[in-house]
């Protein structure tokens, strides 16, 4: 927060249900977020940023594990998935064990 603009990030939690990514079907907890502008915005800035969604599904058990983020606005859409859980298939995830120790 640099002082100049302030803005609130209101969050709804959906029902968990059956959703198909990659065709991988598992069940998921929709968060879906919105920015509500509060000061220090230009008025179609504050508009855009009203108008701008995202939704993230996590997985409905204890980890609540982010799968996929979905962000849209009138300018974009972005669709990010899970690729692999550093603690279930560790293979994808060694790049992050060798940067750890890179000096």
């Amino acid at each position: 927060y640099d002082g100049r603009r302030r803005y609130d990030i209101i969050s709804k939690v959906g029902k968990s249900r059956s959703y198909t990514i990659k065709d991988q079907t598992r069940e998921l907890t929709p968060i879906t977020s919105r920015v509500e502008p509060v000061f220090g915005f230009e008025p179609d800035s504050e508009d855009r940023m009203r108008d701008s969604t995202g939704t993230t599904l996590f997985t409905s058990d204890e980890r609540f594990v982010p799968v996929q983020i979905i962000l849209a606005n009138d300018m974009f859409s972005s669709v990010m998935n899970l690729v692999a859980e550093c603690t279930t298939d560790p293979a994808p995830c060694r790049w992050l064990d060798r940067s750890a120790h890179v000096r």
